[in-house]
């Protein structure tokens, strides 16, 4: 392999020459690692969506399964009312031994948190993070609720 020597440059011409090739060759350089990057961010925008969305989508199954024991719930609130209203009366024949209470579903936010802290939901539309921030505002007031509701039965 042989090395050459630089050749000293003669004139602005073979100088403008060498300078466009370095120019054009960072150019193309910043180009290629911009494209990279945005490919990069279009990857963990996906990863961050994909994971809240799945809270989502478990969450809103626990809304679901906390919907569908409404019914149970009002059913132990009449007879416990029976029992109340039984006891106004005087002493009660068989005393209850337990109220009861409902399930208690904790909605996860986990990820919501981590996509938001870790700078991830930037990354993502306006519009997408508002819609997906909306159902951590949702998650919270369940939770809220349902802590009133077991402070209520307990």
């Amino acid at each position: 392999m042989d090395i050459h020597k630089p050749k000293p440059v003669h004139s602005w011409r073979e100088l403008l020459s060498e300078v466009g090739v370095v120019v054009i060759g960072i150019v193309i350089a910043l180009t290629l690692e911009e494209g990279v990057r945005t490919l990069h961010d279009r990857e963990i925008a996906s990863e961050a969506r994909e994971a809240v969305k799945e809270e989502i989508r478990q969450n809103l199954s626990y809304m679901s399964g906390r919907l569908e024991t409404q019914p149970c719930i009002e059913r132990r609130l009449d007879e416990i009312g029976r029992i109340l209203e039984t006891s106004r009366e005087g002493e009660l024949s068989t005393r209850p031994n337990w109220v009861s209470q409902p399930s208690v579903y904790f909605l996860s936010n986990q990820r919501w948190q981590a996509a938001t802290g870790s700078g991830r939901v930037s990354l993502l539309s306006t519009d997408e993070q508002g819609s997906l921030g909306v159902f951590s505002v949702i998650n919270t007031r369940f939770n809220e609720a349902e802590a009133r509701e077991q402070a209520a039965w307990s």
